[in-house]
């Protein structure tokens, strides 16, 4: 069970992780997905609530004792809909198989994940608003 403090409004929430095809380089990638997916995307008869491109710009290595992922992973997309219904309402529509296509240009790797979202710690009395729009 979630905590009581759960975020999210109730959606539900996607997060795919994406690695790029081989021969592209990262800004190749990078290009694509924002000039054409995303473009698609905006193209969708109704489309998620909101939809967010995580780009990677730096790898970190993990703490002594852990071992890495075996991936590299170029970025990742958050999507949020009010339920499976609403995920699913564009796949059959031409615009919705467009995007899917797509993913098969630039994409060679990738996951979806369905996530709940607890925020435990803005920092040392920093409201949520003020964390949002710090410069």
């Amino acid at each position: 069970a979630l905590p009581e403090h759960a975020t999210g409004e109730g959606m539900l929430k996607r997060l795919v992780p994406r690695v790029r095809k081989q021969g592209w380089n990262h800004q190749q990638f990078i290009e694509h997905w924002v000039n054409v997916h995303a473009e698609l995307l905006k193209k969708l008869p109704r489309g998620p609530r909101r939809y967010c491109q995580l780009y990677v710009n730096a790898e970190v290595p993990p703490p002594d004792g852990i071992t890495a992922l075996d991936v590299h992973i170029d970025g990742f997309s958050e999507s949020w809909f009010v339920d499976e219904a609403e995920m699913n309402a564009d796949n059959a529509t031409p615009e919705g198989e467009a995007l899917v296509e797509d993913n098969r240009v630039y994409l060679s790797r990738s996951q979806r994940f369905f996530y709940d979202e607890v925020e435990y710690h803005v920092g040392a009395g920093t409201t949520r608003e003020q964390a949002d729009h710090v410069a």
